[in-house]
């Protein structure tokens, strides 16, 4: 028997974007789906998008939340599926995804990842990002991006949900506890949805970003002399990226053939 899956989708004046992200969900053709979507109140006609689809959707609500991590938890709290995946409204799944997922399923996996594609339409590319699988004390170079990733609703209930005090790192925080606490991680060889760049993380401040970064490292284990060193690799880092952009361009022909070029 197929695995049931709960997608939620949340949402806030998406009406040029959502009706691409619920399509996306219901042409699945997943035969055990449940489809949630929160609504956070929307006034720009999200919600005639939403009606439109209702005979696709079992459930969705429209009201004021107290921030995107609210709303992820009121969408868990709604899902009665054996797996959650969530996939805001400025986003999309890809063709099988639900599958992929349901050919991977086990009672004993906690966390199930897949690799994203990351499409940014002003600068004309795209690219695949490849899903993190550890989640060390120090937050550099992982993806935890929630829409490639779906969670078994008992290990929500196990590790807890998403920590409304976040605004920005509230995916790291999630990811870092459940691995820090033992939740099981499957790597799933598929690219599962399509990101596009343009959100609120991606329009926050990054110094921002930075500083919730620091509260997961301090709330999941770390303490200030993890923070001092997280702060110098990023350090560190900046000033590696600077020296390579100041340096002349190595021209490996010339050197190879002389004058001749």
């Amino acid at each position: 028997m197929l695995p049931k899956i709960s997608v939620i989708t949340i949402s806030y004046n998406s009406v040029g974007t959502i009706e691409e992200t619920i399509k996306s969900v219901v042409n699945q053709g997943y035969e055990n789906l449940e489809y949630i979507i929160v609504d956070g109140g929307s006034t720009d006609g999200t919600i005639e998008i939403i009606k439109k689809y209702e005979p696709f959707i079992h459930r969705w609500v429209s009201e004021k939340d107290h921030g995107i991590s609210d709303a992820f938890n009121k969408g868990i709290r709604l899902s009665t599926g054996d797996i959650i995946g969530i996939v805001n409204s400025d986003d999309q799944y890809l063709p099988g995804a639900l599958w992929k997922i349901a050919e991977s399923y086990s009672q004993e996996i906690d966390v199930y990842r897949g690799s994203i594609l990351i499409v940014d339409s002003k600068a004309s590319e795209s690219y695949t990002y490849e899903p993190s699988m550890k989640f060390g004390m120090l937050p550099i170079y992982i993806n935890v991006c929630h829409l490639p990733t779906f969670i078994a609703k008992r290990a929500y209930e196990i590790y807890g949900d998403y920590d409304r005090d976040f605004k920005l790192a509230m995916d790291l925080d999630l990811l870092r506890r459940f691995y820090r606490k033992g939740a099981k991680f499957k790597r799933i060889n598929a690219v599962l949805g399509q990101f596009n760049v343009g959100g609120l993380s991606t329009k926050a401040g990054i110094e921002n970003a930075y500083k919730e970064r620091e509260k997961v490292i301090l709330k999941n284990g770390g303490n200030h002399f993890w923070v001092l060193i997280y702060r110098w690799c990023l350090a560190a880092i900046d000033c590696f990226k600077w020296i390579i952009k100041k340096m002349p361009r190595i021209n490996y022909k010339a050197i190879r053939y002389g004058n001749r070029l």
